[in-house]
């Protein structure tokens, strides 16, 4: 990963595809090397690892930063990275600011 990645939602995941991006969201399930998570705005994404191992319980509250693969209604992220964030973080007032990271004030938000 060379290159800024934007903060997307499932929604606006298409517009970045194979671009760095990173996606929130709840893991609902994990193991063979991939997680199950549900965005901000309740799309499955299948966060497929390509580095190092990581692996978190359902419920967790996660950020993954990687590339999208869409191939019909099947939304894959191949990951390079994913950490836990906190308990509290609040998914639908991340949600909401997606048009504002992908919109007109993208370049405030683009982590490079």
């Amino acid at each position: 990963m060379n290159q800024a990645a934007h903060f997307v939602n499932g929604a606006t995941m298409r517009m970045y595809e194979h671009q760095d991006i990173r996606i929130v969201g709840k893991v609902q399930e994990s193991g063979d090397g991939k997680l199950v998570i549900t965005t901000s705005d309740n799309k499955l994404v299948t966060v497929i690892q390509t580095g190092s191992r990581f692996s978190f319980p359902p419920g967790t509250i996660v950020s993954a930063l990687g590339q999208p693969q869409i191939q019909g209604q099947d939304y894959n992220l191949r990951c390079d990275m994913c950490v836990k964030l906190s308990d509290n973080f609040d998914l639908e007032a991340f949600d909401k600011l997606v048009p504002m990271m992908t919109g007109k004030f993208k370049n405030l938000f683009t982590v490079q």
